[in-house]
């Protein structure tokens, strides 16, 4: 039937332009009506003044909606607006890298001073980071820790608002003799100064976190929003929570000199996580190759007597590997 042949075109109309000028035929929807009753495409039953304009997915109109859509979406790429960001770590397994608090005589001193005395160096916690920053997997997370409540509260928040998503944590601190670890400590130009009890993980400290009534205070000096800030003052982080934060099978690595001395102090480490842990017996040794300006242009580590050098903080095999039984 040719376009022509319709007779119910309302009169003096035009035959491609509704009453509100819209380019569309006469006899659609959209168009002045026709052989039908017309109304603009909605929800069916809907009022014609409730502003309800949505079609029905299955309705022709809807292409129409979905069009605009891709547009704006596609006009927000080239415009470069910013698309929202996906919250970190929501409900997916990742790796976690603790650094503690180490600052270095090293720091900021010239690469010859370094190179002269190199024989008596220990890392500071920037070094630790150039350590950790060859061997980091995409989506790692990063957690700085100036004292135990810090440690744990972090851990702590993972463990309520994100449970089991830690799949390894890689723990980069200093080791006492005696095989305890600890957070923070100062870096001389030949040892690592330890000053209060409170910075370490010792038998005490560990005991005293096994307590479940414990509350880990809100960090003052965290990187929160107003809104972040609000939320965690009104959490009550324990070690419950810390130990919630662990995947079933994830791995707890310590490396920190003499950090597996002793077995039975690492073991209870990894219990106060919850985790399996592991250490080292041997010194972590660090190769650096400098040019002839004195800057270092290639690190590679191993361990103490081992010929073995890698690249990456993740192909160190742990003297002392230590499964919890549950």
């Amino acid at each position: 039937m040719s376009i022509n042949s319709r007779s119910s075109r309302p009169p003096n109309a035009s035959l491609w332009h509704n009453i509100n000028g819209t380019f569309a035929h006469y006899d659609s929807p959209a168009g002045a009506g026709g052989t039908g009753h017309f109304r603009p495409q909605g929800v069916c039953g809907a009022s014609l003044h409730d502003g309800s304009m949505v079609p029905h997915p299955h309705a022709p109109a809807t292409r129409f909606i979905l069009f605009t859509a891709h547009k704006h979406a596609r006009g927000a790429e080239r415009t470069g607006a910013k698309k929202p960001k996906k919250a970190p770590h929501a409900g997916s397994a990742h790796e976690v890298n603790v650094f503690g608090n180490f600052p270095s005589y090293w720091d900021g001193k010239q690469s010859n001073d370094v190179v002269k005395g190199i024989d008596n160096w220990y890392p500071g916690t920037r070094s630790m980071k150039e350590f950790a920053a060859q061997g980091t997997r995409k989506g790692t997370q990063i957690l700085d820790v100036l004292e135990i409540n810090a440690l744990f509260r972090q851990l702590g928040e993972i463990g309520r608002n994100h449970p089991r998503t830690i799949s390894r944590l890689n723990f980069f601190a200093h080791g006492a003799d005696d095989g305890t670890i600890w957070v923070s400590g100062k870096v001389t130009n030949d040892n690592v100064d330890f000053v209060d009890s409170k910075f370490s993980l010792s038998n005490q400290n560990m005991l005293d976190a096994e307590d479940t009534n414990r509350v880990y205070d809100p960090l003052k000096k965290a990187p929160l929003t107003a809104a972040e800030k609000a939320k965690s003052m009104k959490e009550d982080i324990t070690i419950t929570d810390v130990r919630q934060a662990f995947a079933a099978d994830a791995t707890v690595v310590v490396y920190a000199c003499h950090s597996a001395v002793d077995d039975e102090y690492l073991g209870k480490l990894g219990k106060l996580f919850g985790s399996r842990i592991q250490g080292f017996k041997k010194m972590t040794v660090w190769n650096l190759k400098w040019n002839d300006k004195n800057q270092i242009t290639e690190r590679r580590f191993g361990l103490e007597d081992s010929p073995t050098l890698v690249n990456d903080f993740h192909q160190l095999t742990p003297d002392i590997d230590i499964k919890l039984t549950r």
